[in-house]
């Protein structure tokens, strides 16, 4: 029996929210699964990388994913790229997403860190933690 992987269900129900989110998309210019491309608008958000570990438990296919969303702004100082991330927290921190195959325990928000890149452009990457097990 092979085993199943949750990783890209994770991946597009994080898409699936914050896309959906009209107050997200009232303040920024998209959602993306993958860099935007160049000359796209900012801020933008970008559903980014995710990671996947097998949480054995007894008689249940279980998993811990941890992702990040990642934040661009080139508002002058970092306000915007924290207001946005906000928004993004507030979304998906203790929110059960919907993932075909997989039933969400647990969602929570971890950790912000924010990176100033050349431009400047105000990079705010926001990690979650996600604890699924497989449906019966």
């Amino acid at each position: 029996m092979s085993l199943a992987l949750a990783t890209w269900e994770y991946q597009k129900a994080l898409y699936d929210v914050l896309n959906m989110s009209n107050e997200l998309q009232a303040i920024v210019t998209g959602v993306f699964d993958l860099m935007a491309n160049s000359g796209t608008e900012y801020p933008y958000v970008v559903v980014g990388e995710c990671a996947e570990a097998d949480t054995p438990m007894q008689h249940i296919e279980a998993r811990e994913l941890t992702s990040n969303v990642h934040v661009f702004s080139v508002y002058r100082g970092k306000k915007e790229m924290i207001s946005v991330g906000e928004v993004v927290v507030g979304l998906l921190h203790r929110r059960v997403l919907s993932m075909t195959g997989w039933t969400m325990v647990v969602h929570t928000y971890m950790d912000t860190q924010t990176v100033t890149e050349p431009g400047p452009i105000f990079h705010g990457i926001f990690r979650f933690r996600a604890r699924v097990q497989a449906m019966q």
